[in-house]
């Protein structure tokens, strides 16, 4: 695959909570920023510390808005977006910047407003 079947991929499995087929766009040693989960290395790491997360959560939609790609890396706009359990609808803005070799993400990081993540978890 190439960066932008790469980058299209994650926002498929992402959004069918595909977890394995999320895994396997990650390189073994997949470096990961991610505003509110933090510094993540490794793929087992990501299995572990962001997949087990993902999976308590409400699922959510995340739609690229637009994908830019510029050889191995890539940009992406997104919102994301849930229907959460007390009936009220959650909405964010943000980017993904992907670094893509041998068709696998060694980097990854997200941006986003934090705001609405901290007001959902009451913490705002």
């Amino acid at each position: 695959m190439d960066t932008r079947e790469v980058a299209q991929k994650y926002f498929e499995y992402y959004n069918s909570r595909n977890w394995d087929g999320y895994l396997s766009l990650l390189d073994e040693h997949v470096d990961i920023n991610e505003q509110m989960m933090g510094h993540v290395q490794g793929i087992e790491a990501v299995r572990n510390e962001i997949i087990g997360r993902l999976k308590n959560n409400p699922p959510a939609t995340i739609t690229p808005q637009k994908i830019v790609v510029e050889g191995e890396e890539a940009m992406s706009i997104w919102i994301l977006e849930a229907d959460l359990p007390n009936g009220t609808k959650f909405s964010v803005k943000g980017t993904n910047y992907f670094k893509v070799k041998n068709g696998k993400i060694v980097d990854f990081a997200s941006y986003h407003d934090t705001a609405p993540f901290m007001a959902l978890m009451g913490k705002a």
